[in-house]
């Protein structure tokens, strides 16, 4: 996949001629068997969880908490450093990395990390996600290019879908802002972003609405065989209604609209994963 280094959000059309989804595989190995990462996996999600009830506080203070964990994300980089070396091409190295450095405050050495995993993963889905991350954390409006180029290799997670339609309608592209909110309902539920959130995202498009605007016009060109349809469901303004109707077309089982969109979203995203689906046993093979 050709990414832009200096503004991969300018998404040109034939560009990539391979199509948009599905460029890289998924990562599949049974990594979680080695116990040096599990121990990893399981210290990374410790802090996450500690820090975000530490943090939802209302006199949270986000330095001090840090700093109080220093020893900590030092012992974590060492642990990661000592089997990195045996994993270049697992994109969880990668990640890790950058989230010890950015819980260090050092913005610089979390964007070179996942630069590395860029160049030497085959698997770049999460990769472009966490530096869509990184980049809004830092209120870089390539945060919007990083997410687009996610969801092109169908990040299997609802969140870059939910941040570009929140970007989409900032924007006044409402036909992609339904279809890529349609798109997050019917493969998770109805999932949405916290207020505060969504403000930061809005006032991020803000500092360049007529290039976010172009962008997503080009990735919508992009994604519209793989997105649901903008009439899937009611609109999302009518909250009650949309889950209501969710609710009734579950009931319906596969004939209805919504359960099919399902189905095939399904399909899209095993294959991502170098798998399919066997439609009479229900098991997954793998390509």
């Amino acid at each position: 996949m050709n990414i832009k280094k200096d503004e991969p959000w300018l998404l040109e059309l034939g560009e990539l001629s391979t199509g948009p989804l599905f460029l890289t595989q998924r990562d599949n190995r049974v990594w979680e068997d080695d116990p040096k990462l599990r121990e990893i996996l399981s210290m990374v999600a410790e802090i996450q969880d500690t820090e975000e009830r530490a943090l939802a506080k209302p006199t949270a203070d986000r330095l001090a908490f840090r700093e109080s964990f220093i020893d900590t994300y030092f012992e974590l980089q060492k642990k990661i450093r000592m089997v990195e070396s045996l994993y270049l091409d697992l994109p969880a190295i990668y990640v890790w990395n950058a989230y010890v450095w950015v819980w260090l405050g050092n913005y610089d050495s979390a964007y070179i990390s996942i630069s590395y995993g860029l160049l030497r993963c085959e698997d770049k889905t999460d990769l472009c996600y966490k530096m869509g991350n990184l980049q809004s954390e830092q209120s870089r409006l390539s945060a919007f290019g990083w997410w687009m180029q996610a969801c092109m290799l169908a990040h299997d997670l609802p969140h870059p879908y939910l941040y570009l339609a929140t970007a989409a309608a900032d924007t006044g592209l409402r036909d992609l802002e339904l279809r890529l909110l349609n798109l997050s309902d019917a493969r998770w539920g109805m999932l949405r972003l916290p207020t505060d959130h969504n403000m930061k995202l809005r006032d991020l498009a803000e500092k360049d609405r007529k290039k976010v605007k172009e962008s997503l016009e080009n990735f919508g060109l992009y994604m519209i065989p793989f997105l649901p349809p903008a009439d899937l469901l009611p609109s999302p303004e009518d909250n009650s209604g949309r889950a209501g109707e969710i609710q009734l077309q579950k009931f319906f089982g596969e004939s209805s609209p919504m359960i099919k969109e399902k189905v095939r979203l399904q399909r899209i995203f095993d294959r991502g994963k170098g798998f399919i689906l066997d439609m009479e046993t229900g098991e997954q093979k793998q390509i």
